[in-house]
């Protein structure tokens, strides 16, 4: 197994952020829409989170998975680095698609779902390939399309590491964030940001422009290129360090609060990634700083269990919803605030309950037991005498 690095206990805490704005922006609109334009702004742009973990991703898988010495570009092999990333998310992808699964059959014996979608759902949503068939992106259990697209982050991290973790870090990002322009433009031309809001006149192009996991890609290469420059970098810090982090944090909380109030083209991907970027690499920079809230045990507790946050919100949320209707008789308790932040701590507890007793008790057996298979295979003789 490989050494764990130090951990960065400030991104960990900021993902957990990152998860509550995504539950904003599913389940906050209506109970925010006539409050303070800030809080709009907040639920509003939430979905933009998702662009923070693929850039956080990319870093995390550099910083614990690089080598900047050997030729592969990895610290242990590809089999190892892949058995270790299908061991850490897909134990709980596959629990949330089980609590998700009978009130999917349900809509779509209702109708709700159509039975073409829901069959290749069925079929390629375990695989984790909705993402790259745009009619059933967000099928069964919608938040997972980004999980599609970690998968995929993951089957090309080593091969990634092994042809750029040599460039100059600095030319790597650079293009890195050449490329998210170039992706951003094309995004642009297969479905307008106008569009957004407005009825899908192309359902197939819209999920083809925010799904599809080629067009994220450069987000996870800046997150690498920052990683790997993270690697090199002197880890002393300075007081610059700390000043820009808490700059570029505070200039990012206030770009969500005024979502409402300025013009989309400062919410393009290009300008996102940039600001996650400052924010992830002095993040992890000014990690051993005494005293900050960031690094306080309960929110490292609940960053540690985002993941599950993430990947739950959806499949409880239908549980949810079916126990208000059948006991209550609430039809709409998205337009309830006190509802909506019950969820929310529904959701936080299950999530940390589901970290401690579901991700982390199966990614040790997974990875051990592969252990154990490989140990027992080199103690079998290659071939057999006579």
């Amino acid at each position: 197994m490989i050494a764990e690095r130090n951990r960065l206990d400030v991104l960990t805490t900021l993902r957990f952020f990152a998860a509550t704005l995504v539950f904003l922006f599913h389940y906050a609109g209506h109970v925010t829409a006539g409050g303070p334009f800030w809080l709009q702004g907040f639920t509003k742009h939430g979905h933009t989170a998702v662009t923070f973990f693929f850039v956080l991703s990319g870093f995390i898988l550099a910083y614990s998975y690089i080598s900047l010495d050997g030729p592969s570009g990895l610290r242990g092999t590809q089999r190892s680095f892949w058995i270790s990333r299908f061991a850490r998310i897909y134990p709980l992808y596959l629990v949330a698609l089980l609590i998700a699964l009978p009130i999917y059959i349900y809509g779509t014996i209702k109708g709700r779902n159509p039975v073409e979608d829901s069959f290749f759902g069925i079929l390629f949503v375990p695989l984790m390939l909705q993402a790259w068939i745009p009619p059933i992106a967000i099928e069964w259990s919608p938040p997972a399309w980004s999980l599609s697209v970690e998968a995929f982050f993951y089957v090309m991290f080593p091969f990634l590491a092994r042809k750029t973790m040599h460039w100059n870090c600095r030319l790597l990002l650079a293009f890195s964030l050449l490329l998210t322009l170039v992706v951003a433009v094309i995004r642009e031309q297969i479905w307008p940001t106008s569009k957004e809001g407005l009825p899908a006149l192309n359902y197939n192009f819209r999920n083809l422009a925010l799904f599809l996991p080629l067009f994220h890609l450069p987000s996870f290469l800046v997150g690498m290129a920052l990683g790997a420059q993270f690697l090199k970098a002197d880890k002393t810090v300075s007081p610059r360090d700390t000043i820009i982090f808490h700059a570029s944090l505070m200039l990012l909380l206030a770009m969500f609060a005024a979502r409402t109030k300025l013009p989309d083209i400062l919410y393009s991907s290009p300008i996102m990634v940039v600001a996650f970027s400052l924010v992830i690499y002095f993040g992890a920079r000014v990690v051993t700083l005494p005293g900050t809230i960031l690094t306080y045990p309960l929110l490292v507790i609940l960053g540690d269990a985002s993941y599950a946050m993430y990947i739950l919100q959806a499949p409880l949320s239908g549980w949810y919803d079916g126990f208000l209707k059948i006991f209550f008789k609430i039809h709409e308790w998205t337009y309830d605030v006190r509802l909506v932040f019950l969820y929310f701590l529904i959701l936080v507890g299950a999530s940390v309950a589901s970290h401690k007793f579901v991700e982390k008790p199966c990614r040790r057996t997974i990875v051990e037991w592969f252990e154990r298979r490989d140990k027992k295979l080199q103690k079998q003789p290659c071939c057999s005498a006579k």
